[in-house]
Formats: structure tokens, sequence, C-alpha cells
């Protein structure tokens, strides 16, 4: 079953044509990044989903259309997190709590939900501080709690990730594939950073607005001479054990550096 469903999507930012006719379903429980050359329209397609943009076409979202009436209902549904955000709150902890606040949230639960989130990202020691006074890397995380704060069904990330430190990163990782595997939470990554792939099982490869390829990673990651086109690289770890299987160190193709390890010492 599908989840978000676009149809004919056609959008233009002041007279530059970004999309038309663009068609793309994400299947409810995936987890899905969407990746592809620079303006390719991933960014602009993140707004769109997050009603900041209008646009012509179709998209409906968990069954819903995505249109000015709906629009509230919808992102009661989904925790997004843009690569521009602006900060409303005076405090960390205000800006958290602002969702769970405008759905009534008894405030004792409020609170465990805090804890539960802040203990998990490592931000529990900024709480009190003004958004403004701290770095990059925490400016992420905090957003990121308050995109996951309220248990959203849909979670789109829009370069989310950019400025944390690799190993934090793999933190966050484990916390989305938990999301998504335990609880069902679809996924769409939307990354500049060709490494992220390979943490969902879906790919979406945008060039020009358009769907290039979408299907399993793994089949996505094969069309090595449509990555070369495009100029992009394949995943380190993809482009390495095929060197190695062409010495014939490797039977497959790896798309864990762990598991390529391991298979090469057995």
């Amino acid at each position: 079953m599908d989840i978000i469903t676009i149809k004919e999507l056609s959008f233009k930012y002041d007279k530059e044509l970004v999309f038309e006719s663009l068609n793309l379903n994400i299947k409810e429980g995936s987890f899905t990044s969407i990746i592809g050359p620079y303006n390719s329209g991933k960014s602009t397609l993140a707004k769109i989903l997050a009603g900041l943009y209008r646009y012509n076409g179709t998209i409906e979202i968990d069954g819903d259309k995505l249109n000015k009436q709906n629009k509230r209902k919808i992102r009661r549904k989904m925790g997004i997190v843009l690569s521009e955000t602006s900060f409303l709150a005076e405090t960390v902890m205000d800006e958290i709590v602002f969702t769970l606040e405008n759905l009534k949230i008894k405030r004792n639960n409020i609170n465990k939900k805090v804890k539960q989130i802040s203990d998990i990202l490592g931000i529990n020691n900024i709480l009190n501080k003004n958004p403004q006074d701290i770095n990059s890397e925490e400016k992420q995380l905090v957003i990121l709690a308050s995109a996951l704060i309220h248990e959203p069904k849909i979670l789109i990330l829009d370069d989310a990730l950019t400025y944390i430190d690799p190993s934090k990163k793999e933190v966050v990782f484990n916390l989305l594939r938990d999301l998504n595997k335990k609880y069902k939470v679809t996924i769409i990554n939307i990354t500049n950073n060709i490494e992220e792939s390979l943490v969902g099982e879906e790919i979406v490869l945008l060039e020009k607005g358009k769907v290039i390829l979408q299907g399993n990673k793994k089949k996505i990651l094969d069309h090595e001479k449509v990555f070369t086109k495009l100029k992009l690289e394949l995943p380190f770890v993809v482009k390495l054990s095929k060197n190695l299987m062409y010495y014939e160190l490797l039977d497959n193709v790896s798309y864990d550096m762990k598991e390529m390890v391991d298979a090469l010492w057995k």
C-alpha cells in the first residue's frame, strides 16, 4: 500500500520549471532515500510535501489530498526536518515540546517524551540553552528531536544530518532503523550524501525533476553507468566490493562495511 502518491506534479520556482508531470509513489512502512545531482528537485519536493509550496497536480498523503483544507491534519502525521529551518522558541526544551503542547499532551507525558528523545540523541545537557547559542550539530539534533517527539507516522528528512559527527550519525541511523522496523514509520531521507542511501532499503534517483530510477537499493546501485552519466559516485563500500570481486576476493557486492570485512576474513 502506498502512503504517498504523487500524480502529474508540476511546479515552477519563479520562472524555473522544477517538476513537469512527476509521478512517484512511496510505500507505507518503507525507508526510502531520495538522491540525485544538485538542482534535481530534491529539496523542492520536501517543501512541497511539507505543504510550503502550492503546486499543480495531485498529492495524497495517508489517504488525504494535500491541500489547504487537509494540511493541518496531514502535518500532525508527519515529522519534517528541512535543510533550512529557523527556531521559534527561547530554549531548546520549548522548541522540542512546541508540537506536543499544541496537541494538548499532559505535562508529565511531555517530560517523559523529552527525556527519552534527548537521552537517545545526547542533547539533555542543552535543553535550557537558547537554540541560537548551540552549534550546528546540536541544532540539527534538536530539529530532529522536534520532528520525532510526537511519534509521526511519516518522517521526511532533507539533508538533515549534514553537520552531525559520524559517530553520532550512526546513533541517529540506528534510531531511524528502529523506528522503521519496529514501529513501521515511513521514512524519506532526501540527501546529497550518497553514503546515506545505504541506510534504507529503497532508493529514488531524481534528475532534472524526473524519476530516473526507483526500487530496492541493490537493484538501483547496480546501474553504475547511470550514476556515472549523472556524475554521481557509488557508495564507497559498493565501489570497493565491486573492485574486490574483480580480483575474486569477494563473491557478492557488499552494502555494509562490517559484512564486507567479515566476508573477506572467511
